[in-house]
């Protein structure tokens, strides 16, 4: 029979022996936790950083005045033609081409199409196909200038804040 006072030492857990299969295999355990964290500081090390910016900017018509607070809340149709026009400017390719330009991002090894780091990859890559890959040659040339701002695109990012006249750069 039974009863409500007998403890079941089934379920229990038995420390001493816990203790025991962890003593016993303490090198291997030890092991394999250096090998992680050796791998994981030698994936972190070898990451190539990555800088990254956000600015907020406000777009006005007029310059700053004191308004009242109506004002403030009454987006007339002028102003908001006026913030659009500027919000399509802010992503308008002449100015892309225009930052590039004077940036020289061209030349930049994040941007550039005939960086040797890419074509080193690629090379490594073809080296482990069973098949030939099509020379420079052969290949389709896209042009380096619509390659680079593609790259820019890419990293661009322009967001309206809705009920504002700000947008969000980053």
């Amino acid at each position: 029979m039974y009863s409500r006072n007998k403890k079941n030492y089934d379920e229990d857990i038995d420390l001493r022996q816990t203790w025991g299969v962890i003593s016993r295999n303490k090198w291997s355990i030890l092991s394999f936790a250096s090998a992680i964290g050796a791998l994981a500081a030698w994936v972190v090390m070898n990451m190539a950083p990555v800088y990254t910016a956000s600015a907020t900017v406000l777009i006005e018509s007029q310059q700053a005045n004191v308004i009242s607070i109506e004002e403030v809340y009454s987006i007339d149709s002028q102003t908001q033609q006026f913030f659009e026009t500027q919000f399509q400017i802010m992503n308008s390719r002449p100015l892309v081409e225009r930052v590039i330009a004077e940036l020289d991002l061209a030349t930049h090894s994040e941007f550039d199409p005939d960086d040797a780091g890419t074509e080193s990859t690629l090379s490594k890559l073809a080296s482990w196909m069973p098949f030939e890959l099509p020379t420079q040659s052969q290949q389709f040339r896209f042009d380096p200038m619509e390659l680079v701002i593609t790259a820019y695109y890419d990293r661009l990012g322009i967001e309206r804040v809705s009920n504002t006249q700000l947008v969000n750069l980053h």
